[in-house]
């Protein structure tokens, strides 16, 4: 009972200051030349606002989501921990590969690189199962690109999907994953 007390309160945290930073989405969200200019938060807190209130609804229960379906396999703390360092990674190679990109915001890229982090760990260490999700998130993101390519930009109430942060997302949370499985199985026959 305490345990999932703590979990409610928790995601209702989070949620809850989600709302509250779209209050400074126009002095956090990431503005390549703002970032550029030396307002290096940017790098992190652009993915902590959202475009409008559908945008920030829907990556709020998609986070929600994958911790209700993971709570087992990970930590709040760790999800915690991953979510700030994939955010200013996913900002880093933003910058670099697409210096094009003049703004993004939104919590999908970080979503999407957790999804692949966990998935991949679970089916390593734990259940092979796991791996349909890292089979479904990367075909779904190589779906996204492929489309991208195409010419088809996906939008959500007029305002374009960058479906460049997912797939960075998807790349770093599988590389992540990898360097931890490795890791942890170095670690244990080591001793």
């Amino acid at each position: 009972m305490l345990v999932a007390l703590r979990t409610l309160s928790g995601v209702a945290l989070f949620v809850v200051v989600l709302c509250v930073l779209q209050v400074f989405a126009a002095a956090l969200e990431y503005e390549r030349q703002q970032i550029l200019a030396g307002q290096v938060w940017r790098l992190w807190t652009g993915h902590f606002v959202h475009s409008h209130a559908t945008h920030l609804a829907l990556n709020a229960m998609a986070a929600v989501a994958l911790y209700v379906v993971f709570l087992d396999s990970i930590k709040a703390l760790d999800l915690l921990r991953y979510g700030l360092v994939f955010s200013v990674l996913i900002s880093l190679a933003l910058l670099y590969f697409y210096p094009d990109l003049a703004w993004y915001n939104g919590l999908s890229g970080v979503l999407h690189a957790l999804v692949s982090l966990i998935c991949l760990r679970c089916a390593c260490l734990y259940q092979r199962w796991y791996a349909l999700g890292l089979i479904a998130v990367w075909g779904k993101v190589l779906w996204e690109v492929w489309r991208a390519q195409a010419g088809y930009q996906a939008e959500l109430e007029g305002v374009r999907v960058i479906v460049q942060a997912h797939l960075i997302g998807v790349v770093l949370g599988t590389f992540v994953a990898v360097l931890t499985v490795w890791s942890s199985r170095s670690t244990s026959t080591a001793r």
